[in-house]
């Protein structure tokens, strides 16, 4: 399930949950990027029970250039 982004100063935040509630997905942008725009920054958290064990990169960098729509076929590292 995916929440409705959030503003902070200078950007707009997307969360995406698994079936635990925990967030899978954390994406960041300029406010008023569309979801389909690569001018995403994403990460992938991952969990062991509830337990958070990593956070990875989309393409392994942390650049805006990936599409939030994406997010579940890129590669994370």
């Amino acid at each position: 399930m995916s929440s409705q982004p959030t503003g902070f100063a200078d950007h707009i935040v997307q969360l995406d949950y698994d079936g635990s509630d925990n967030v899978i997905y954390y994406g960041l942008a300029s406010p008023g990027s569309a979801t389909s725009a690569a001018v995403w920054q994403i990460k992938k958290l991952t969990y062991a029970g509830s337990n958070l064990t990593s956070m990875r990169w989309a393409n392994g960098a942390k650049t805006f250039a990936n599409v939030w729509d994406n997010r579940a076929a890129l590669s994370y590292s």
